[in-house]
């Protein structure tokens, strides 16, 4: 079974900064974002994954899978902060190797 989001390790306090920062933001517009980004990149053929490079898929597939996992259950905000975080930093790397639809997903997400 892929990791989910329930393996991101947070304690207390790093609920509490996602929930602050999770309440400076439009909660349903960065849902609405990180919906787009899943379904871009996550299609049921995995063709939009294959074709990207090798290195983007290394980086962005548990994330981004951990992501749309959160986003299906419907998580509390900080959760989907916390995935959102994840699927950045996993591609801080390999940014600019990313699509440009991609990479304006990302960069747009808090």
């Amino acid at each position: 079974m892929p990791p989910s989001y329930n393996s991101l390790s947070l304690g207390p306090s790093d609920l509490e900064t996602y929930a602050a920062e999770a309440a400076r933001h439009d909660m349903d517009a960065v849902r609405g974002a990180a919906t787009a980004l899943v379904d871009l990149v996550l299609t049921d053929d995995y063709a939009y994954m294959d074709a990207l490079p090798i290195a983007v898929q290394t980086s962005v597939l548990t994330p981004l899978g951990m992501l749309s996992d959160a986003l299906d259950d419907r998580v509390d905000d900080p959760i989907i902060i916390a995935a959102i975080r994840s699927v950045k930093g996993s591609v801080r790397g390999v940014l600019a190797q990313c699509p440009p639809e991609m990479r304006e997903l990302i960069e747009n997400l808090p």
